[in-house]
């Protein structure tokens, strides 16, 4: 019985973590933000840096990413019919779930820079009208619940956003999690 708990996992041959490094990053992110260790910036990082990866290599393409993706259609097309012939109606649902996909990695892009950039950056952002702030959500508990539906919203749909915003989210989710899986690989030998 401990040969078969010990035994690795195979992750299927197009994926980039195992079933290990995705439990590991997954659980590392998890202690992280529900620690008190670090700066509350960093610990927010974490999550993005950590989970995300883990949540797309994860359940990226299966039963539940198919399943949520669907139901979210049915509804938005619901939506949509009912809208009488609004200049909108005729709009893909799964190309709005990319559109919003796009939208949340441009905003987790701008949180994970440095605090100092980002200040200057709203400074000098002022033709927008009003103050930017590229801060993280603040968290209600100790866990961050809407910086973790930031990540698993890009880990489950950043697949299904285009165009210049959203072409580089699946690289830039991969490169996380190479990064990711060679440093749990050598922390935790999650191979």
């Amino acid at each position: 019985m401990i040969s078969y708990l010990a035994a690795p996992v195979d992750a299927p041959s197009d994926s980039i973590m195992n079933a290990s490094a995705v439990f590991m990053a997954l659980l590392l992110a998890l202690i992280l933000d529900y620690s008190a260790a670090g700066s509350t910036s960093l610990r927010d990082k974490m999550i993005l840096v950590f989970g995300t990866p883990a949540i797309y290599c994860g359940w990226n393409e299966g039963p539940l990413d198919i399943w949520i993706v669907q139901q979210i259609s049915n509804g938005m097309d619901w939506l949509l019919a009912h809208s009488g012939a609004l200049h909108f109606a005729g709009v893909s649902s799964v190309r709005v779930i990319g559109m919003i996909s796009g939208c949340l990695f441009v905003y987790a892009v701008f949180a994970l820079l440095p605090n100092k950039i980002k200040a200057v950056m709203g400074k000098r952002a002022a033709w927008l009208g009003k103050a930017v702030s590229w801060k993280l959500p603040e968290t209600t508990g100790r866990i961050n619940f809407k910086l973790w539906a930031v990540a698993a919203a890009l880990g489950l749909f950043g697949d299904l956003a285009r165009g210049a915003v959203g072409g580089p989210v699946v690289p830039a989710i991969k490169l996380a999690a190479q990064l990711v899986n060679w440093v749990l690989s050598w922390a935790f030998g999650t191979e």
